[in-house]
Order: structure tokens, then sequence, then C-alpha cells
């Protein structure tokens, strides 16, 4: 019991019974599946008082998959009692004691809607583990328990779960007895304010004070001051070049790193693009470097570039597209280069700064927690996320949201307390301004390590968001293109203006609430009454002409809907924009931007009526207007957006459309049509020296596409190989009899090719598609096929995301994982994991894709000089997934007959080093990556 409660918990807490409840089920909706087995634990602190379980008769056969999952065939269940008749015994079982639960929600709907609803208070572990374990984790009950130390043997079994449910939550409740006591308050009061049931359990822990405000000195008793950093960068005319044969002595056979560096390897390849790099830097000159996998680029461009920014006292920045890699320099390369440099006597102790920088909506904003914290609505949704990252808050360093384990509706709230705003903020707090201090750490490092999206964004934001620099290493730089579009562009929802209006509101009652504080006299509650009543009576006006517009734009897409499909998607073209439905559209445009322009100048108004109340200055005084102004600002970019759409002068340079969200809402585009331009101007010609590099950036053997893509001039090429001997340890197989894709029967041949190709490898299988129906209808036919014998099937956006399908797949090798998009690249596994890749298809394009189409349009020959350069680079990143080290080994099958019957197929196979290949019909191909792996193994 010490080792669960701590001391001063509340003792009814401690002598309280619950009933740890689970249920299994034919499936996930209440409303059609069926209760198949219950378990229920009850238990008074550590001690098991009672269990009870019993299958449950749904009369109907369990679905295979939940047979698979769970273990319960159904003959199990076949004599098993119907729920009328274990209700009652249910119900006598759990009386009225609290019911605990994982995801507790689901058991008790699936209760009611089989005729026992409960109204007993009830716990879920799955909220209390958000809270109280804020990152690192995903909270499914068998992850949670591997992460407490708990042993869970059958998962998926209805009494064991509850026995699980009931250990985690005697952990979980330690977990709030260890926390500050404030904290415990305040969490406490978040509840209570949003009505939700977790707060009797804080208040067994202590009613104590909460915390009143994140302010100076709240905070700095809470949690960690931000860093302060020393000024270690230092402003030199002077540049001291690096020594090209230092550098080379380093990773030469028998050199500092070789001795030093753990697993590490000489390879001429590495010390040709090390050299390349160094040589850019001290020269003041541009290089593109395409270095094949198992090069070593990360070290190769590190090197210098650490020892050039702290012999120059220079800022180098490192831009990356994935979290992966990221992560991989900041904790693993840079260290590990670091530890040797100093050893060696090239580098002093602590001598080199290093840090993340992340765009301003990654980081807390403690003005924005206390401002829904302490607002006069609280959701359950909102309480939950505030309760985590409060406790999360306790220990970061960072408030960096990448340490917190965020899903689901939390990504979405995490905005309304993020440092995303760009308004004048009064919270730039001494010790407590997590984006300021990131900052700081920024302007003192002399490797600052960026993603693509910020060092765009630092385009856009004229260079405001990244401390001046003028060294450039951008790695992943084949992704330079897509996310320079996404950035130099925007999008808009249908439902912004409205939730802007929303928040509009809630800010004119915070106005009312503090105006009606002793501190202000009637007048000034009376002529600020009179500003607000005149901002909501335009109000509804601009939401009504939003409505309109949006309206008149539906209408326009549905008109030239082409038939088949139910999704709408329109590029609005210069003849679109000659149609009478544009120019009704346009006059609508006009008359909303009337309206919402005078809703800004009576904000603007009460903005300046707040700011001459400066006798009676408060917190909440400053919140309103640091907020108002925010909402102004972001309703003066909404304006600028729609404008240039419908200026006429730039349609050439940009590309517009509408298509749908998740939520069959409209969403406008508008992106650039050529980003080459702005890199080169705005990026590339500011630096002395940008680095461009990556596993794929040339097509036929050239630089020309990616060049001609990004704006890139004046620069040296480099090509190294990888080291690997690909025509040792590759099998590329083409099978010749599959129909092409848009053939008939190619679907059913292709799943077919999979399972004898799976069957063949044992699982250890990755097939990449280029869409998510072919994923399913590949996933139902294999898991049919090889299911029974073994093998997992896996399957991304049906089983999870890309990180937990990969997870699994780790997991379980003898298995088969069906990706699409992002799987085409950075999946990186140990050697033994992946002995098959699959492509099923060419990765081109989808041709009625509105940035596809349009620049397709400045070609000549658009299908061989854009469609098929941009295929082959995907290509060479799926084909990239297999050989990840040296004894790595395997088959990549390639089942798009495409690559063999069109002229254009040897672009794709003449990319790829060479390896051992064969092609035939598909029953001799299986046999032959079957014999290619043993002999192989």
């Amino acid at each position: 019991m010490q080792d669960v409660f701590p001391s001063g918990v509340n003792d009814m807490s401690l002598n309280r019974s619950y009933v740890a409840l689970d249920l299994e089920t034919t499936g996930l909706e209440a409303t059609r599946d069926h209760i198949i087995e219950i378990g229920a634990i009850k238990f008074q602190g550590e001690k098991v008082v009672d269990t009870w379980s019993s299958y449950v008769n749904p009369y109907r056969r369990i679905p295979q998959f939940v047979e698979r999952l769970t273990g319960i065939t159904t003959a199990d269940v076949e004599h098993a009692p119907p729920f009328a008749v274990v209700a009652g015994e249910i119900e006598q079982f759990i009386g009225s004691l609290p019911l605990v639960g994982h995801n507790i929600s689901f058991d008790l709907e699936f209760l009611s809607k089989a005729g026992l609803p409960l109204s007993n208070r009830n716990y879920d572990t799955l909220d209390l583990a958000k809270i109280l374990i804020p990152g690192g984790v995903q909270y499914s009950l068998s992850v949670l328990a591997k992460h407490l130390g708990i042993n869970h043997e059958r998962p998926h079994r209805a009494l064991d779960d509850a026995d699980i449910t009931r250990r985690i939550f005697l952990m979980l409740l330690g977990r709030i007895g260890a926390l500050d006591p404030k904290v415990i308050g305040s969490v406490n009061a978040l509840a209570t304010k949003a009505r939700w049931g977790l707060k009797d359990l804080f208040v067994a822990f202590g009613n104590g004070p909460s915390i009143t405000r994140f302010e100076n000195s709240d905070f700095s008793s809470l949690s960690k001051k931000p860093y302060r950093p020393k000024k270690l960068l230092r402003n030199t005319l002077k540049s001291t070049s690096l020594d090209l044969t230092e550098l080379e002595d380093l990773v030469d056979q028998g050199g500092l790193l070789p001795r030093m560096f753990e697993g590490f390897e000489h390879r001429p390849q590495q010390a040709e693009m090390l050299q390349a790099v160094a040589t850019s830097l001290n020269n003041r000159e541009h290089l593109i470097v395409e270095a094949g996998t198992g090069v070593g680029k990360s070290v190769a461009y590190l090197l210098p570039a650490i020892l050039f920014a702290v012999r120059n006292g220079v800022r180098v920045v490192i831009s990356t597209n994935t979290i992966n890699l990221q992560e991989q320099i900041l904790y693993k390369d840079i260290p590990a280069l670091v530890k040797v440099l100093e050893a060696g006597g090239l580098l002093q102790e602590n001598q080199l700064s290093v840090c993340a920088l992340k765009g301003r909506s990654n980081y807390l904003c403690l003005r924005r927690w206390n401002n829904l914290a302490f607002g006069e609505v609280l959701s359950i949704d909102d309480a939950r996320l505030l309760s985590k990252s409060l406790v999360w808050a306790q220990g970061t360093e960072t408030g960096d949201k990448g340490e917190l384990n965020l899903a689901g509706r939390d990504m979405g709230l995490w905005n309304r307390i993020s440092a995303g705003d760009r308004g004048r903020c009064p919270g730039l707090m001494e010790g407590g301004c997590f984006l300021r201090a990131a900052r700081e750490r920024a302007e003192d490092a002399h490797i600052v390590v960026v993603n693509h999206a910020l060092l765009l964004s630092n385009v856009v934001r004229g260079g405001s968001l990244i401390p001046d620099f003028k060294h450039l290493i951008i790695d992943e730089a084949h992704h330079l293109e897509e996310e320079a579009t996404q950035q130099l562009g925007f999008q808009l929802s249908e439902s912004w203006l409205p939730e802007q209006l929303e928040e509009l509101k809630r800010w004119l009652l915070q106005t009312r609430i503090l105006l009606n504080k002793p501190a202000y006299s009637d007048l000034q509650r009376n002529q600020c009454e009179s500003l607000i009543k005149g901002i909501e009576g335009t109000l509804n006006s601009t939401s009504k002409g939003w409505a309109s517009l949006w309206s008149t734009l539906e209408d326009l897409a549905l008109s030239k809907q082409s038939g088949g499909t139910d999704r709408i998607q329109l590029r609005i073209t210069s003849g679109i924009r000659t149609q009478p439905i544009w120019s009704d559209m346009e006059i609508i445009l006009d008359n909303w931007h009337i309206s919402l322009t005078e809703s800004e100048n009576q904000v603007n108004q009460l903005i300046t009526y707040l700011d001459l109340l400066a006798q009676n200055e408060s917190h909440e005084q400053d919140t309103l207007l640091t907020s108002l102004t925010t909402w102004l600002q972001n309703s003066e970019e909404l304006k600028e957006r729609f404008q240039s759409m419908t200026d006429v002068s730039g349609q050439r340079e940009r590309i517009d459309w509408i298509d749908q969200g998740i939520d069959s809402s409209l969403i406008l585009h508008s992106v650039p049509k050529d980003v080459g331009l702005t890199l080169e101007t705005e990026l590339f010609n500011e630096k002395d020296t940008v680095v461009f590099t990556s596993a794929t950036l040339r097509t036929q053997g050239s630089f020309e596409f990616i060049r001609e893509r990004l704006g890139i001039e004046d620069v040296q090429e480099l090509a190294v190989g990888s080291p690997f001997d690909y025509k040792q340890t590759v099998l590329l197989a083409a099978p010749d009899d599959i129909p092409e894709p848009s053939a008939r029967g190619y679907r059913e041949a292709l799943e077919k090719g999979i399972e004898s190709l799976v069957r063949a490898t044992g699982g250890h299988a990755l097939v990449l598609f280029t869409s998510h129906s072919a994923i399913r209808s590949a996933r139902q036919m294999l898991i049919e096929t090889l299911e029974p014998e073994g093998m997992k099937v896996i399957a991304q956006g049906v089983d999870g995301s890309a990180a937990r399908v990969i997870s699994s797949f780790r997991e379980q090798p003898r298995s088969v994982l069906l990706g699409t998009s992002s799987l085409w690249e950075g999946v990186d596994l140990p050697t033994g994991i992946i002995k098959l890749v699959v492509l099923a298809r060419l990765p081109f394009n989808v041709p009625t894709d509105p940035v596809f189409a349009a620049r397709s349009e400045d070609y000549e020959d658009a299908f061989n000089q854009y469609a098929v350069p941009q295929a082959v680079l995907r290509f060479r990143q799926g084909f990239g997934r297999l050989i990840r080290r040296g004894n790595d080994h395997g088959a990549v099958a390639v089942m798009d007959r495409r690559v063999l019957t069109k002229a254009y197929g040897r672009a794709f196979l003449d990319s790829l080093p060479e390896c051992e290949f064969i092609q035939g019909p598909m029953w001799s191909v299986a046999r032959e990556v079957s014999t290619w792996l043993s002999r192989t193994r």
C-alpha cells in the first residue's frame, strides 16, 4: 500500500472500494455490435476482494478479425448465456461502487445499448494516463502496461484486461500523490469547472491551493525556468578556413573517428562528400550532393559544419524534413562527434552550442494557458489538455509540444495554448516564456537544427523567425519544393471565420465581466457596453456574408463537377473566372469585405478605449487587449488572402482550387505556381553557402530536374554512390504477366502476386501502394489467406498511423506491412526485419491534382519532362527501404509491368544501383525470390 499511496492521502480514499470493468465485443459500434465477454474485479486498495466474468452469447458469428484479436471463437460463446441473463448478475456485483475502466465510456455505452445503463461514478484510466504520463508513450492498455512495468499476458480478454486496468489505476493514483499540492489543487479546480468526474480522485489527495496564474512567481516555483544562454558567437570579418587534410585524416583509416566513434567505418564516399562540404564553406559557394544509402552523409556535413562554426564564431543552420532525422542529428550524431572532437583536442569542453528551433506554435504559451484555464467556460477536453500540460510543465525546460503525446482532439486544442498567435504579448515573461527562451538559445548557438517548414516560414516572415545566418545545410532536400509550396501558400476553411467570430464573442463577454469589477466606473462600463453592442450589431451581417460566399463557391464547384465522384474538387482557372457565377461571388466578397472592415473598425475603437484605462491596468486587461489585437491581425490577413485570390494580375503566378476536408466542409487553397524564383532570390542568394543533400536528387543521372524545380543556379555538383554491394545483396524482380494498372484484372493479379511473394519470404514484407483504397482491398484478401498461416497483416491508415504500424511491424516481423505516402521513405528498421519490398505500381502523381496539373502546363512534354522525373525520385525512395545497412539483403518486386513495356520504364530501372535482375511470370518470380533469400542468408 505504501508503494502505491503516498502519505497525506485522505484515509477514506484508501478504504474506498472500486470495480474494474472490461468488455470484449464483436466490433466498435454499440448500435450494431454485441458484447461477447464481461470481466469485473472488485478491489480495495491493492487487495482484490472478488472477481466476476462470463461469456455472452451474441447470437451471431464472431467476425474473424475479432476471433484473431481475442482468441474468443463463435464456438466458445455458442452455449453462453444471453446478456439479459447476465445483466442482473453484473449489476448486483457492481452495486453502487465506482467503476474503473480504460476508455470506460466505450464499455458503458455497450452496456446501456444492451439494456443495462449504469449511473455509477466512473474513472477512466485513459484520461488519467494522458494527464499523469504526458509524453513518450501510446495510451493503449498493452503499451501503457508495458511502460509501467506490468506484464500483460492475455490482452483482449475481459477479466485479464480488467485486472491490468486495476493495476494501472493504482499506479496512477500513486503518481497523483507525488504531484506538487498546487498542481493537484489546480487539476481539481479545472475538473470542477468542466464538471469532469475525475475531480473526485484529485480531491481525495488533498484539496489544496491551486495555481492562481502562470506568472513570474508561480511559474518559477512550479517549473524550471527556461534556459538563458551565454553569448558564444562573435562577429568577425576574417574567416578561418577549414584544413581539408585535417578533416580527411579524421575519417581516414586509423583516424580519430574510426578509433573513437563506435561502429564507424572508413568510407571513401563519405570522405569525398566531407571534403566537398568543407570546400563550399571555405569558398562561400553552393553545393548539391546526392549521397547513396550508407554513405553517412549527416556525419559528412556535420563534421565540417561544427568546426567551421566554432572556429569562425558563426551560425550554421541545418534543415531537415523529418523529426526522425532531427532527433538523430541532435541526440546521436552531434553528441558522438563532439565527444570525439573534444577527446582529440579539436574542440574545448562545452565549446559548441547546439539547439533545435521550431515554429512558434510548437511552444507552450503561459499567457494563453492562463486565458483558457481562467475563462468562464471549460469543456472536459479543455480541462484534460490543461491538466496534462500543467503536469508536463513541472519538468519541461523547453515547452516544446514534441515532448507531449498529443493525438486526436488534443492536437486542435493545443493551438489554444500555444504561442502560435502573433499578437502583442505582455506575457513575454522574465523566466517564463518558452518561445523567447528558444529564440535566445538559437541566438547563441553555433548549430541550429530546424525543419523545412520553419526555414521556409522564415522566408515568408522576412527572416524574423530564425536568427541571422549565412551558412545553410538542407538535408532531405528532395522535399523542399513540396514544403515551399505549402509555406508560401495558404488555405482557408469554411469554418475559419465562424470560429473567429465565436472567439471574438468570448472576448467581448470577458470584457463585460472585467468592466463589472469595482475598479471601473459606471461611465466606463456604459461607454464600453455601447462599443460592444456596436460590434455585435455588425457580426451578424459579417457572418451572413461569409455563409453566402461559401455557398456560392460550393455552387460553382458543383456546377463544374464531373460525374462518377461525390468529392468536390475544382481548380479555379482563368476560364472559371469568366463565368457569371464568379462575378456573383466577387460582388458577395466585396460586400462581405465592407462588413468585416466595419467590424474591425469597431473592435479597434474598443481596443483604443481599453488602452486608455491605464489607471485600472490589470492582467485581465492586458489579456483582452492582446487577444483583441490578435483577432484584428487575423481578420486583416483573411481579407488579404481573399484579395490575392481575386487579383487578376497574380493569376498566372498562383494555383487556386477548392476541395473538401475530412468533415466534407469546403477548403480554399492558393499556392505559388513556381517556388524556384522565390527560393533563389529570397533564400539561396542571401547565403554565403547552401549545401543541398539527399539520397535521391538525380533523375537519369542528372541534377537538372531538381535544380530547375528549386531555382538552383550557380552550384557545385557531386554524386557519391552507396558503399553497399547491391549486386550481391538485392534481387530486383519484375513479373511480366500482371496486367497494367489500368487493365481489367490488375488488382486481383496484384494481390495474388503479393500473397505468393509474402509466402516465399515468410512475412518480413513491406508493400508500398499509391492509394488507400488499394491498401484496404489488399488487406482484406491477405488477412484471409495469410493470417491463418501465422503471418499478420498490418495496414497503414486502417490499423493505425504510420508510426504505430511501423512499431507493430517491428514487434512482429513475420508480418506484411501495407503502406502508402509517408512509408515510401523514412522507414529505417533493424537488419532482418524487412526482406522484401513490393512496389505495387509506379508512383506517378494523380493527373487531376491541381498543383500537378497547373505545373504540367509549363512543359512542352509534361509527362516525360515533369511526371516521369517526379515519379522516378519517389520510386528510388521506395527501393531504398530495403538496404539500410551493410548486412541487409532481400528482394524488391516491381509489380507494375510498365517498367518493362513502356519506353519510360527504363528511366525507373536505370535510376537504381546495379542489382541482380529477373523478370518472368509471377510463379517463377516468387520461386526465385525464395531461392535468392535462402542463398544470401
